[in-house]
């Protein structure tokens, strides 16, 4: 626990910030795997959509500190290889 003000103030932020955070991560991992399935499914044109709209999602969080740099660039990497074999 907290002994000044301050640090009651900064949990407060961290654990708001912990939540923003992982809703983030987590909107990410299930995009990732809604496009695994709208591939698999044959559907190259709704893959595509939604692999615009995860590499926006990932670019941002990028931005904002959630991935590394590289960390971020693996994933756009991996699922658009997926892409292109099918």
């Amino acid at each position: 626990m907290p002994n000044k003000r301050a640090a009651e103030r900064a949990l407060r932020k961290t654990k708001k910030n912990t939540a923003i955070n992982a809703k983030i991560k987590a909107t990410i991992s299930i995009l990732k795997s809604h496009i695994r399935k709208t591939v698999l499914a044959g559907d190259i044109a709704k893959a595509n959509e939604l692999l615009v709209l995860l590499q926006k999602k990932v670019d941002k969080a990028t931005k904002k500190g959630l991935f590394t740099s590289k960390s971020g660039a693996r994933v756009k990497s991996r699922l658009w290889s997926i892409l292109k074999v099918k």
